[in-house]
């Protein structure tokens, strides 16, 4: 049997049609997994923040499909409060999102400014934060609302003060926490937190420490608890 041209063109058609639908299907997915994802992540840093955002303070939470499984997300306006000055502003913080099955949440490629200022209650500016990040990831839990794993790298901190002319420099700064679940709720965690390099420098002179580490091990612990 010969095939006319009406008929390839015909399956050819069909076969975009159906091409179609399931893109529109697949875009509509992720858009409504896009409004849950904003929805979870809100809710996260609600409990984060605590009552009348005292431990943090943020503004909008935009999250839209990305490649593949992932989304991208944005945070603005995000800020941690300091003593006796203003909260630090750290702008717009930035990462990509995958949902791994139900409960699990995975973020990678962090993205947050280079440079932020620390200011009196004023407004007037104390010093300044440079950083140069490598990379930051990890995950969190839907179900408990809560980080589980951490890496952060930094790979070079320096922290000046305007008045005295004091510097901190630090290298390498990692920070990093691992959970494994035990089942039954049963959580064991631990924490390492370390930079290669710390250079404190002032009018007197400089003072430097390599290989700074801290490690904290905490064992048996029913995250469920916290919630």
């Amino acid at each position: 049997v010969t095939a006319t041209p009406g008929g390839v063109m015909n399956k050819f058609w069909r076969f975009g049609l159906v091409l179609f639908i399931a893109v529109v299907a697949c875009s509509d997915k992720k858009a409504e997994q896009a409004t849950a994802l904003k929805a979870e992540i809100e809710n996260l840093l609600a409990k984060a923040a605590g009552p009348d955002k005292k431990n943090i303070s943020y503004g909008d939470v935009t999250v839209t499909p990305g490649d593949g499984d992932a989304y991208n997300v944005t945070i603005d306006k995000l800020t941690v409060p300091l003593p006796d000055a203003q909260p630090l502003d750290l702008g717009k913080v930035g990462f990509k999102l995958t949902p791994d099955g139900d409960d699990m949440r995975k973020f990678s490629d962090l993205a947050i400014p280079q440079t932020l200022k620390v200011k009196d209650s004023a407004g007037k500016e104390l010093g300044t934060i440079d950083l140069a990040l490598d990379h930051g990831k990890g995950s969190w839990s839907k179900k408990l609302d809560m980080l589980l794993n951490i890496d952060l790298l930094i790979k070079t901190l320096n922290v000046s003060q305007d008045s005295s002319g004091d510097t901190v420099t630090a290298n390498n700064v990692a920070y990093q926490i691992a959970s494994t679940d035990n089942g039954n709720g049963v959580w064991d965690q631990k924490g390492t937190f370390g930079t290669k390099q710390l250079v404190v420098g002032s009018k007197d002179g400089n003072f430097t420490a390599n290989d700074v580490a801290a490690t904290s091990n905490i064992g048996g612990l029913k995250l469920v608890e916290f919630v």
